[in-house]
């Protein structure tokens, strides 16, 4: 139980038994504070400026502001009980609770209390925060306030107003507690009996227990690891050390509060004094809240998360010297990758300054790496030289700072040492180089650690865990003991078998790691199989029929799971089990969920975003037809109207059927009461909780995807809190342009494809399709594994966009794909021991075209002779293997363009649904600030071109496009990074590009090429020569820096049609690049076998834009950096 569940349960347990008493849902709070001897003063707002109320605990005396009104007094006098019921301790003082402690209006609304952690808070943020959950419990229960809200039999659902009415609250303070059934939906139950007794140790558990600090406990899956943990707790207490001297440390705030409890109630529910058990950036968070200043932070500083971070990089926009992560289409493309190598820098304790000493230490005969390095180590620098002038932390710090702390001031880490002589480790495999250095400072050097880990289930490389830490504890702590635990209590004998077979293969990890697990279950039959099926489509139909066949059997829905190495195959799962109305669930992200992006519809509308119709007109409070879209699209286009204009046109049209009016008519209202409301969050919460039925079909939606609707709304707030719009000026502009920047924000948010979302959800009623590292910690009676073939599980190696220097991993030893095959290696052995009862295995012989051999995980089971390959039928739709996984697009309808251009024929080839939102429905798009860029360095240059100015002026009149070539009134941060290469590559291309006595040159040249009977339209940057002097050549404008080895792409296959068309030579293949901020040109040519297939690309794009068919392609990269992310159905 986290700190605000405990709150709130803390609330339910005071104000249950009046409540009862008087049968009214309306709690009169004086009342209770009476009955609790609790008296009530007032005081004057002169006397206490911006102060609601305060608590005098020592006289049990609550002070409050003389001029509240009712809603607000009451909510403020229950905050202040849960600072009497919660935080009163002796010789403790009150502290003032000003208006942005007292959380009973809109914008008061905590948006972290979804998107980040605990450690976002100061212990004062902290315990207001929990006063204002106390005080929402209070007056206004979850259960209560759900059940009045969604109805019943006897009961109609009852609106905001209605409920915020019956229990004397603000609006505000229901749609919070209605926000948090969203998160939370189970928390509205009542609560549980108390925890079953534990079961008795055995005799490696109780060795482990009772071993001597330094112990290293390794201890294998399903061998009683939280068991033995907590047991250590007890041992201790029943020994005499005080519980708050004990420490816990672990990674997840769910795997702490799981621990939490289970500590809780193996010392009793009298027990005053715990443990603290937190994760170590908790931990961290709270030493740096304490003592921070000596570390060079503000003492109310801020914690600065993923999203934080992307907009310090963004706001540092122009200044950073990017070259290789420097992407003009799309400035901010390795933002997150940048934010990857910091991170993985002060996980390894590199400061800046480290970081480029590493990297200048590269070698010289390689340039580019070193170049890499050093470009990265330079945005560090700026990154953090900006945390530090404002004196905030991101998540990297909270550990490397208070390390450096603890080093810097010892006499802070006595303090702390004294505070917890006795220190425990949950997971010790997933340690990284920081959590061990101050592990090590905590331990001090009599070593007082006790640790549990495996090194077989190091699975979090990525935030630089490695199996290593297993081995190299002896090493750290000479002394140490190392006990493992062998019995595992979860699966059958032959799931045993399996797996230690496979870790005997595949995961040598040393002596420390090296125990083999003993089974203690009885075997069964048919427990581990491997279906092998002829094709892709085969294997999930197997698996689909198998899940089917063991629930006719008796197996419930919600003890079969299964787990897939990747989210895509995972999606594809679930999407071919619901086909065959199996239930199941799966993690779909925030901007994954079809009904939050249907509810995002209005919000591009309210920024003026027409791509909003699509969306919108799904939702069912206002839903209208396709065919509705098409008018109030024609009407914008044809009449050169804005948005909000054409849907009022069109509502107005007596034409449109009625149904279709009074939708349309609900559009312009809900745009008009948002607009112009004082913040995002509040629009968009009476849009979800008043306008629609959004919040309720959430609440009532058992998909595990409830919560998404908090997490937009927390979303909403974050962006209110961190981007204040700038008033002033016209008001619908100003309103337009803040909503723009809020979908501008949420994409941002989408690019870094960050998971917003809990992977385990467990729903008793469904089938679980989970990846692996979803999986870690969890265990089913059935758990399927599918695609086990080569380059699907171990999956191929990825590059590191920005690699780790050599050196700042401390001892790293082997290379990077051995590395990567041990993380792969210790994923295959986590999965195969989830399963309790049955563990079905299974690959194909072929997916798509391509045939695969069996993954290389295999083999070790096979040679054991754990499992038998079992052979599958083909099925029906085998051809078609993965049409049913993304939208086909045949619901898009528009009419035929009269010709088609390169630049739509390459947008169908990379997306076939973008160039239906670009090109069919003529949503804006593809004319961005780098469209911008080339028109107007190619307006600059036709006028060098001309031989009237002189380089000075050509820059000029690049300056004097720039503002006036598809200008938008909001320019980006980016602006001047634009600027710079713009003025560059004029500079240096002027020469190159003045016309001389024989050369004549023409810009933006359009020629017509045909392709298999199809007129295309290609657009040309340049074209050089007179018919008479010759054939005239194509040149392409590129700016940026020059990339080598480029692959030959459909544009360049179809500028070689335009070249051979001016020049008359059927066989030209070769076409001119001026790389303009370089300076250079350079003569591509397109191979005959390189434009075999270009041109069966363009024949196939051209046929699919003939025939409809527009589905979506996703990839995961592209997909989030596409500006129709937020509405496409993928």
């Amino acid at each position: 139980m986290d700190e605000m569940t405990g709150a709130r349960m803390a609330a339910r347990v005071l104000a249950a038994e009046q409540r009862n008493q008087t049968q009214r849902r309306t709690l009169d709070v004086a009342a209770l504070a009476a009955s609790l001897g609790v008296e009530i003063a007032t005081f004057a707002p002169t006397d206490k400026p911006r102060v609601m109320g305060y608590l005098d605990p020592d006289d049990d005396l609550i002070w409050l502001r003389d001029d509240l009104s009712a809603p607000v007094r009451r909510f403020t006098l229950a905050h202040e009980l849960g600072h009497w019921r919660l935080h009163r301790a002796p010789g403790t003082t009150g502290e003032d609770c000003d208006t942005a402690d007292v959380a009973h209006d809109f914008e008061q609304l905590d948006p972290d209390a979804l998107l980040r952690p605990d450690e976002a808070y100061s212990p004062h943020s902290r315990r207001e925060r929990q006063a204002n959950a106390f005080a929402a419990e209070l007056l206004a229960p979850l259960a209560l306030v759900r059940a009045a809200f969604l109805g019943d039999d006897t009961a109609a659902p009852q609106t905001v107003d209605a409920i915020a009415a019956d229990f004397a609250v603000s609006k505000a303070v229901i749609i919070g507690q209605l926000t948090q059934l969203l998160a939370n939906p189970e928390e509205a139950a009542p609560p549980m009996g108390g925890a079953s007794p534990a079961a008795p140790l055995d005799a490696s558990q109780a060795i482990a227990v009772a071993a001597p600090a330094p112990t290293l406990v390794v201890a294998g899956p399903g061998t009683g690891k939280t068991s033995t943990l907590v047991a250590r707790v007890r041992w201790l207490v029943e020994r005499g050390s005080a519980p708050g001297k004990i420490l816990a440390l672990t990674f997840s705030r769910k795997a702490a509060g799981e621990l939490r409890d289970r500590i809780s109630g193996a010392l009793g529910s009298a027990a005053t004094d715990l443990p603290t058990v937190t994760t170590f950036h908790r931990f961290g968070a709270d030493i740096l809240r304490a003592y921070g200043h000596l570390v060079g932070l503000r003492s109310d500083f801020r914690l600065v998360d993923e999203i934080g971070a992307f907009f310090v990089l963004r706001d540092l926009g122009s200044q950073l010297p990017l070259q290789y992560y420097a992407s003009l289409a799309a400035p901010t493309h390795y933002f997150g990758d940048l934010l990857g190598a910091i991170s993985a820098a002060k996980d390894e304790l590199a400061d800046p300054a480290r970081y480029r000493a590493l990297a200048e230490a590269l070698p010289i005969d390689d340039p580019e790496p070193r170049a890499r390095a050093l470009e990265v180590a330079a945005v560090y620098a700026m990154y953090q030289a900006e945390l530090e002038r404002q004196g905030d932390a991101d998540y990297g710090d909270l550990i490397r700072l208070t390390v450096r702390l603890f080093a810097e001031q010892p006499q802070v880490l006595a303090e702390v040492r004294e505070r917890y002589p006795h220190l425990l480790v949950d997971e010790f495999q997933d340690i990284n180089r920081a959590n061990g250095v101050l592990l090590r400072q905590l331990a001090g050097p009599e070593g007082n650690i006790w640790a549990v880990g495996d090194a077989n289930q190091a699975i979090y490389r990525f935030r630089g865990a490695s199996p290593a830490n297993i081995a190299h504890f002896q090493h750290d702590y000479p002394q140490a003991t190392i006990t493992p635990l062998a019995h595992n209590y979860r699966s059958r004998p032959a799931i045993v078998a399996a797996a230690n077979h496979f870790a005997a293969d595949a995961l040598r990890q040393g002596a420390a790691a090296a125990v083999a697990l003993q089974p203690t279950r009885a075997e069964a039959a048919d427990v581990v199989r491997l279906l092998v099926a002829p094709d892709g489509a085969a294997e999930v139909a197997a698996l689909v029929a198998d899940v089917a066949r063991r629930s006719a059997a008796g197996t419930a829905w919600g003890d079969m799971a299964v787990l897939c190495r990747t989210r895509t195959l995972a999606r594809q799962v679930a999407t071919a089990l619901a086909g065959a109305d199996i239930p199941a669930t799966t993690r779909v992200d925030l901007f994954g969920d079809e009904a939050v992006k249907d509810l995002l519809g209005i919000v591009h509308l309210l920024a003026d975003e027409a791509g909003g119709l699509l969306r919108a007109a799904r939702v069912p409070a206002h839903a209208f037809t396709r065919a509705t879209v098409q008018r109030v699209l024609a009407r914008q286009h044809d009449g050169a109207v804005s948005l909000p204009q054409a849907i009022a046109d069109v509502g107005a049209e007596a034409a449109l059927p009625r149904a279709e009016r009074a939708a349309l008519a609900q559009v312009q209202r809900a745009m008009g009461q948002m607009r112009f409301q004082p913040t995002i969050s509040r629009a968009l919460a009476l849009y979800c909780f008043d306008m629609t039925d959004a919040a309720r079909t959430h609440l009532l939606r058992q998909d595990g995807t409830a919560h998404h609707l908090a997490e937009l709304l927390a979303l909403a707030a974050r962006y209110d809190q961190e981007r204040p719009v700038t008033t002033g000026g016209d008001a619908e502009r100003t309103a337009t342009r803040r909503w723009e920047g809020f979908v501008t924000f949420l994409r941002a948010v989408r690019l870094l494809n960050r998971p917003t979302t809990p992977e385990a959800e467990h729903t008793s009623g469904a089938v679980q399709v989970l990846t692996i590292h979803g999986a870690k910690g969890l265990e089913w009676p059935v758990v399927y594994l599918p695609r086990l073939a080569t380059t699907y599980f171990p999956t191929t190696r990825r590059a590191d966009a920005a690699p780790r220097p050599l050196g700042l991993v401390a001892g790293e030893q082997e290379d990077g794909a051995a590395a990567h095959y041990t993380e792969e290696a210790c994923l295959f052995y986590v999965a195969l021991t989830r399963a309790r009862d049955a563990l079905i295995l299974s690959r194909a012989e072929r997916y798509g075209k391509v045939r695969r051999m069996p993954s290389a995980f295999l083999a070790p089971l096979l040679r054991a002779g754990d499992v038998q390959p079992e052979a599958v039928a083909t099925v029906a739709s085998s051809a078609v293997e993965d049409a049913i996984f993304v939208p086909s697009g045949r619901d898009i309808a528009f009419s035929e363009p009269e010709a088609l251009t390169s630049g739509a024929v390459q947008t169908y080839d990379r997306c076939p649904r973008q160039y239906a939102y670009r090109y069919g429905y003529h949503f804006a798009g593809g004319r961005n600030t780098f469209w911008r860029l080339r028109r107007a360095v190619s307006a600059a240059l036709r006028e060098a071109n001309g031989g009237q100015v002189d380089a000075e002026e050509a820059v000029l009149a690049f300056e004097a496009a720039w503002g006036s070539v598809g200008h938008e009134a909001e320019r980006d941060p980016f602006d001047a990074l634009y600027l710079r290469h713009g003025r560059q590559a004029v500079a240096v291309a002027y020469d190159q590009v003045r016309a001389t006595e024989t050369t004549l040159e023409a810009f933006a040249d359009v020629v017509d090429v045909t392709v298999a009977d199809t007129l295309v339209r290609v657009e040309l940057d340049r074209t050089e020569g007179a018919a008479a002097l010759g054939p005239r050549r194509v040149v392409r404008h590129q700016l940026g820096r020059r990339r080598a080895n480029d692959d030959p792409t459909l544009g360049l296959y179809l500028t070689v049609l335009a070249q051979r068309t001016l020049s008359g030579d059927a066989g030209a293949d070769t076409i001119t690049d001026h790389h303009l901020n370089a300076g250079e040109t350079v003569a591509v040519t397109l191979k005959p076998r390189q434009e075999e297939r270009l041109r069966a690309q363009a024949l196939a794009a051209i046929a699919g834009i003939r025939a409809g068919r527009f589905p979506a392609q996703p990839e995961d990269r592209k997909c989030a950096a596409c500006e129709f992310a937020l509405i496409c159905p993928v």
